[in-house]
């Protein structure tokens, strides 16, 4: 067996796993297509052909230009899918916890919610600025080899930053739900009184 076969055959055990993984692991986590890895599974796929063709040719060096496309398209496939699912969970509670800031916060004190919601902010806040440094440290490393210790770990923080967003959704979640029930109690209690105002006037 040629040097070139064994070193393709080496990037499909090693690498094709991982990138499965990543597949499930987005599947699991955001219930949808992980369309990063499709991607680059299809362009490996394009490259491993291109290397069969290169190889009954006998042309080596097209042929060690495909391993390295391969092993290229392996990577990307397997890091921009944890990537992916915390950037996609991020811009769902970003958004949502932005539009609460914006919508809801500046009327926390009439409802006398400013002081109740204190902790859960500070919580929110707190735990959104952790992903985020955990996300930038996962971009910094994520450019290493599919086997060094350094794409590992960037895998790492990208799942640990999607933990941790996922413990704040319930928190965001509170924050709009206390807030819409404390308005609708309001609001019943206000009609419920004029009612009975107009009941004894007229």
């Amino acid at each position: 067996m040629s040097n070139n076969l064994s070193s393709l055959f080496h990037s499909l055990i090693a690498d094709f796993p991982k990138l499965v993984r990543a597949m499930v692991y987005f599947e699991q986590k955001e219930e949808s297509v992980p369309l990063p890895a499709l991607v680059e599974l299809k362009d490996v796929l394009h490259h491993v052909v291109v290397f069969a063709d290169a190889f009954l040719k006998e042309d080596q060096q097209k042929q060690n230009e495909q391993i390295t496309n391969v092993k290229e398209h392996f990577r990307r496939g397997i890091i921009e899918t944890y990537q992916q699912a915390y950037e996609q969970l991020a811009g769902f509670i970003f958004d949502l916890y932005s539009k609460y800031r914006y919508r809801a916060k500046v009327y926390e004190k009439v409802f006398f919610l400013d002081k109740k919601f204190a902790k859960i902010h500070k919580s929110i806040e707190e735990n959104i600025q952790i992903a985020k440094d955990l996300w930038v440290k996962g971009r910094e490393l994520k450019n290493f080899e599919s086997e060094s210790a350094d794409f590992n770990n960037s895998i790492d923080n990208f799942r640990k930053a999607y933990d941790i967003l996922k413990q704040t959704e319930p928190l965001v979640n509170e924050l709009w739900a206390t807030f819409n029930q404390r308005v609708f109690y309001s609001v019943a209690f206000f009609v419920v009184i004029i009612i009975v105002f107009l009941i004894f006037v007229l």
